[in-house]
């Protein structure tokens, strides 16, 4: 498994700059950038690396 594909909240998606088209966005999320799953899945990304992370873009 190389990626996830994560369904952004509404404030997730504008928060990391993905235009809303219809509904919340879903991402690819690669999963060198996990950092622990359980109940919530924790990144090793602050907010603003992930904002600027080549490999995290819009699925489509």
């Amino acid at each position: 498994m190389t990626h996830l594909h994560v369904k952004l909240s509404k404030t997730a998606s504008e928060d990391l700059g993905f235009k809303k088209l219809t509904g919340t966005s879903t991402v690819c999320l690669p999963v060198s950038l996990v950092y622990t799953v359980g109940d919530n899945i924790l990144l090793n990304k602050t907010l603003d690396e992930l904002t600027k992370h080549p490999e995290l873009k819009p699925y489509t």
